[in-house]
């Protein structure tokens, strides 16, 4: 069997599975889902306390500008500065509508749709260059072009697409409010822009993206929002509809990208030692054992039959060097827990050994007498682990 090799393969991975998400909405200030955290001031207080481009500085700019207050109260979701900006004269494009499915609550979205007279309905064109109904300015510009890098696909950023809804924006942050709006009042789960994205495809690419189990730090993972919540989304959209068959279907094309990249992410996860170091699982196992593969044994990902959204298995086999027996270790990744083999919270995730399945106390004593620290109640604490005495 093929092992893949740490982190070309995580690069390999994103590039051809979620390319449109490596740099996320929330990613940075200056984003278009960013916004100043100056939410509820009033109109003119907001002319002389817009921050510049440049807040660490502390400098200020003068902003007489409506429509752009408009964009930066939606991203805070601030109903009274929304009403606010529009009774100063704030243009209300469609670029306002794609930022409330991404921000806001129905209440807002419903409010916004009926003051632009647009259908829930209604299907969007992005390109560069303003369509009828969007924003001519350079702010307008700057959107355009970056939800045309976030609904890339394939890796392939097109110029200009169609067919693009409501739901489809919903999806890039996991909107479940606005998009149970939506659904409500008949808006297509299905609906499929010129790239071939329906909603769930998107959501379930940023979701793959975001999606944390090793619980690494917020500064070393790139995050959408805390507030996101892709499984809810994908579940809604199953509810109201959706056929399943997309997502299955964009799973088994890309299983082989998958499995490099849930083994890579395995192969990579460091775990504490007795001798106080930090080892690969890579390394360890590798070191003990001959005649060694990964592979993707398991997955089961946001089917209504599984109590959990992701439930995948990570399966490490050899030969161990000291007395040539047989071993395999399994490694689980259960929604955003990764798990290591005698986890009490888990089934049927222990230890094989010379053709015979160890216990979970078992599993513990093998993990134990091959160095690993299970004792660092910090580290497993951290990783959600539940690990009985042995």
């Amino acid at each position: 069997m093929f092992t893949p090799k740490p982190y070309t393969l995580l690069v390999f991975c994103l590039l051809f599975f979620c390319t449109p998400f490596l740099q996320c909405p929330h990613a940075a200030e200056g984003s278009f889902a960013a916004g100043p955290m100056d939410a509820d001031q009033p109109f003119e207080e907001m002319k002389t306390l817009q921050p510049s481009g440049n807040q660490a500085d502390g400098d200020m700019q003068v902003v007489t500008d409506p429509t752009r207050w408009l964009h930066e109260a939606i991203r805070r979701s601030s109903s009274r500065e929304i009403q606010a900006a529009l009774e100063e004269g704030a243009k209300l494009t469609e670029e306002c509508l794609w930022l409330a499915a991404v921000h806001t609550d129905s209440g807002i979205l419903d409010y916004l749709l009926k003051q632009a007279g647009v259908s829930v309905q209604a299907t969007f064109t992005l390109a560069p260059e303003p369509a009828p109904g969007q924003d001519a300015s350079e702010i307008g510009r700057a959107l355009r072009l970056r939800l045309l890098g976030l609904f890339t696909s394939d890796g392939h950023q097109a110029e200009h697409l169609e067919g693009i809804t409501l739901l489809h924006f919903s999806a890039l942050v996991g909107n479940t409010d606005t998009a149970r709006y939506l659904l409500q009042a008949k808006a297509d789960p299905d609906a499929v822009m010129s790239n071939g994205l329906s909603p769930i495809l998107v959501a379930f690419s940023a979701w793959l993206h975001t999606w944390n189990p090793m619980h690494v730090t917020p500064s070393a993972i790139k995050r959408i929002g805390t507030t996101s919540n892709y499984p809810g989304f994908i579940y809604t959209l199953l509810d109201n509809g959706a056929r399943y068959e997309d997502l299955e279907n964009l799973l088994e094309q890309k299983r082989d990208v998958l499995e490099r990249y849930v083994v890579s992410l395995t192969q990579n996860f460091s775990v504490p030692m007795k001798d106080g170091s930090l080892k690969t699982l890579d390394s360890l196992l590798e070191g003990l054992c001959t005649n060694t593969a990964w592979g993707l044994l398991d997955q089961h990902l946001f089917v209504r039959e599984y109590p959990n959204y992701c439930d995948m298995k990570v399966i490490f086999i050899g030969r161990l060097k000291s007395d040539n027996t047989s071993i395999c270790f399994p490694f689980g990744f259960l929604d955003d827990r990764f798990v290591m083999p005698g986890d009490s919270g888990v089934k049927d995730l222990n230890i094989w050994h010379n053709g015979k399945a160890l216990t979970s106390e078992e599993s513990l004593r093998l993990l134990d007498s091959i160095g690993i620290d299970l004792k660092r109640k910090d580290f497993w604490d951290n990783m959600d682990a539940q690990f009985d005495s042995f």
